[in-house]
């Protein structure tokens, strides 16, 4: 995209779906792919999916929580027994660090997946929650104490945040082993350009090389900025405010752009979706049941570890 957008300067695109009382969006890819749960309010509990502007929903199951989505269509997932998985043309092909409690949080156009995997301990130390990289068929771990990793680019550049008494946003390259710290106090998101979605102190904003934006996309709610891809989209939802409502996902285009740029979630410069190979032999991993855990509340071993997006109610 030529420039930065400005404060406002999006457009808006709400993803809702029936009588879903609750949509989250988790990540973005370039061909305009979403991926995040969603909750009807009753029985059903939460539902992973993939959304494509052309095709609509693909649902996943009841058990499978997207975390991010790259451009061949691979989805990294979590579920509610603490198995991380890979997604692809029906497929789900288990992702765990050892035999340790694994979430996956992101996953890049080389495959290569990062996310956080979790160490028990004997009775009653709290055990501990570390960072790992798959890449090349190898699981890495990642030295990056009191710091939770949220995304990685085709670069080999992880971005994340850390809790107290660390916190801060960070940038750690993995291909030179180094780190820096952020301007942003959280990073959720980080595309192949560099920039940045996430928190600066109480706002959730976009920042690229130069200068931060503060994104508000409806007064008196509370937004979350998810993930960004190269076009600067950014997934998001919204939760409830004082008045109540359902959570509703959004993804954000940045404007102007001449019609019929701004309309929908797919601009039409974008690549088409690659086409689907011969499903390729695997075992299929059946689909449990259950409700998405949320930040704050994910547990192994009946012991709380810390889940992206703290402090958010996701």
């Amino acid at each position: 995209l030529a420039g930065v957008p400005t404060q406002g300067m999006f457009v808006v695109t709400k993803i809702l779906s029936g009588a879903a009382t609750a949509i989250f969006l988790d990540g973005i890819n370039n061909v305009g792919q979403v991926v995040g749960t969603y909750d009807d309010g009753g029985d059903v509990g939460d539902i992973g999916f993939i959304y494509d502007h052309h095709t609509g929903y693909e649902w996943l199951g009841d058990n499978r929580y997207p975390a991010g989505i790259n451009d061949l269509g691979q989805v990294v997932c979590e579920s509610e027994q603490s198995q991380g998985f890979i997604y692809q043309y029906g497929i789900f092909s288990p992702l765990n660090m050892a035999d340790y409690p694994t979430w996956p949080e992101a996953i890049n156009n080389l495959g290569h997946v990062v996310g956080i995997y979790y160490v028990p301990a004997p009775e009653p130390d709290p055990g501990v929650s570390l960072n790992f990289l798959y890449r090349g068929g190898e699981y890495l771990s990642i030295a990056l104490p009191g710091l939770f990793v949220e995304g990685i680019n085709d670069s080999g550049k992880i971005a994340g945040y850390g809790v107290p008494p660390e916190g801060g946003g960070f940038i750690f390259d993995s291909l030179s082993n180094t780190y820096e710290t952020s301007l942003m106090s959280e990073i959720y998101g980080i595309n192949n350009i560099g920039n940045l979605v996430g928190r600066i102190d109480d706002g959730w904003s976009f920042l690229d090389a130069t200068d931060s934006i503060q994104v508000q996309i409806q007064m008196g709610v509370e937004q979350v900025l998810t993930d960004i891809n190269d076009f600067d989209q950014i997934a998001g939802f919204c939760e409830p405010g004082p008045e109540g409502g359902a959570e509703f996902g959004f993804v954000l285009t940045p404007c102007p752009f001449p019609w019929p740029f701004g309309h929908g979630i797919y601009p039409p410069f974008l690549p088409e979706r690659p086409p689907a190979p011969g499903v390729s032999s695997g075992s299929g991993v059946s689909r449990g049941t259950g409700a998405v855990p949320k930040a704050g509340q994910g547990t192994a071993s009946g012991k709380g570890i810390p889940k992206k997006k703290s402090g958010t109610g996701k």
